[in-house]
């Protein structure tokens, strides 16, 4: 579950409802939220329009989660519907919010790994993105931010070295292009030289 938090950025708490198409579901819908009320807890729309959202996800992650499925299904015996939950309890009811904080508290002091909240899985998963050259307005929407204004402010740490990284790139298509411009105008000067003759 940290994995797939961090590798699509979901809130805690929020219920992701994989695609059912034909093909190969490539995405799932951030379909509601769990809040905490004093007796139980109540699935509700999500906190915002934008984040009422289509979230992307690899294969990798979907074979994982279509696994979870199929254990649930076979062990448990939960039928899913577009409406049930990935992540549940044996009863088939929702897991409490506070209980995976807690959860994955443990498990990051039994790791050793240095503390970090389980809400820091949403922050990983866009400076990876960031780093791995997803375009700001992507990664606004991965957050599921009303303003690119929000996602530019939270990760600015993250864009100088982009910057940087996108300066290098087009230095290195503007060498090149020299670089074949250079070979161009060489080529015609020696075959100027060894014809006598100027192109």
């Amino acid at each position: 579950m940290a994995d797939r938090s961090a590798r699509s950025a979901a809130r805690r708490g929020s219920r992701p409802a994989p695609d059912r198409p034909r093909h190969r579901p490539t995405r799932t819908h951030h379909a509601c939220q769990l809040v905490h009320t004093d007796h139980c807890l109540l699935p509700c729309p999500p906190k915002s329009a934008s984040s009422q959202r289509g979230i992307a996800l690899d294969l990798d992650t979907l074979r994982l989660l279509h696994r979870h499925e199929q254990v649930q299904r076979d062990e448990l015996g939960i039928d899913r519907s577009p409406s049930t939950s990935m992540f549940t309890r044996e009863n088939g009811g929702a897991i409490d919010p506070n209980y995976l904080t807690h959860r994955f508290h443990k498990l990051v002091m039994a790791s050793g790994l240095p503390q970090v909240r389980l809400h820091d899985l949403r922050h990983g998963a866009a400076t990876l993105a960031l780093a791995a050259g997803a375009d700001l307005r992507v990664v606004q929407g991965l957050l599921g931010h009303a303003s690119i204004v929000l996602t530019a402010d939270t990760y600015t740490s993250v864009l100088p070295q982009l910057y940087h990284e996108s300066a290098r790139a087009i230095a290195r298509l503007v060498l090149k292009a020299a670089r074949k411009t250079a070979r161009k105008v060489n080529n015609a000067r020696r075959d100027t030289w060894l014809t006598g003759v100027a192109p």
